[in-house]
């Protein structure tokens, strides 16, 4: 593990111009500073077009008062600064984290989501009137000729997970008209009647626990094995027939870049 991951972030920022401050309790970094000159950091203030945070640093993750994120990751790098960015109200429901949060009193809105060919990685705010906030996490990950994979996080922990059992491809054939493929030359009853998904459902006794201050029991959480073991997570009442994507396009279906 790199001693000071800090220099992560402040590389990072570099290239964002003055988007961004940083300082730390010996005062505020230059954005030339060169990371490697810097001693140990434990403890940073973060300052964006949207506010300031700040967090502490243990290990690699830095601690804030919503939640944590790695700072040897370019993902939470990204989800770190967004939490310093502007966010807007979400109408998605974030595999039953909105309704959840919603009855709990909270405010859900989404930062900028961060795109690449296999992947959507967004940041979700939840505030409450109290003066409480949390940082979660949504990813979208379709990697090249596999299933679509739908997760919600609550720092490193995996609170909810969603997954189709074919890939995007077949997905988007089985969404259009028996014309339509006809017309590709593909045949329709080629394709599945059904798209079968996996599901591990958000409890409430997990995001209870969050909103609690602590962490969900491992027998709440999405199992090692979810993406392994297909049926054995399958959800026949969240099926979808041919019909049903016709008529109601999934809307995180990620499309092709």
């Amino acid at each position: 593990m790199p001693h000071n991951p800090f220099r992560h972030l402040l590389n990072d920022l570099q290239t964002c111009g003055d988007t961004y401050a940083l300082s730390t309790p010996a005062g505020p970094l230059h954005a030339q500073q060169a990371p490697d000159a810097l001693g140990r950091v434990d403890l940073f203030t973060l300052t964006g077009p949207a506010g300031r945070e700040t967090f502490v640093i243990h290990g690699p993750r830095a601690f804030g008062r919503g939640g944590s994120f790695n700072l040897l990751t370019p993902d939470h790098r990204h989800l770190l600064r967004q939490t310093v960015n502007h966010t807007t109200l979400s109408a998605d429901e974030h595999l039953g984290l909105h309704t959840a949060l919603n009855h709990a009193g909270f405010t859900l809105t989404r930062g900028q989501t961060l795109q690449t060919e296999v992947e959507h990685l967004t940041l979700l705010c939840a505030r409450h009137p109290d003066g409480r906030v949390l940082w979660f996490h949504e990813l979208l990950r379709q990697p090249f000729g596999l299933p679509l994979e739908h997760y919600v996080f609550y720092g490193g922990v995996r609170l909810a997970a969603l997954r189709h059992h074919e890939p995007a491809s077949t997905v988007r054939l089985m969404a259009q008209s028996d014309e339509a493929l006809q017309a590709q030359g593909v045949r329709p009853d080629s394709l599945p009647t059904l798209l079968l998904v996996s599901a591990w459902p958000l409890r409430s006794e997990a995001l209870d626990a969050v909103l609690d201050g602590d962490m969900p029991e491992t027998h709440l959480l999405p199992p090692a094995d979810f993406e392994w073991h297909p049926t054995a997570y399958q959800q026949l009442h969240l099926s979808l027939t041919r019909s049903d994507l016709r008529h109601a396009p999934l809307p995180f279906l990620l499309q092709p870049a």
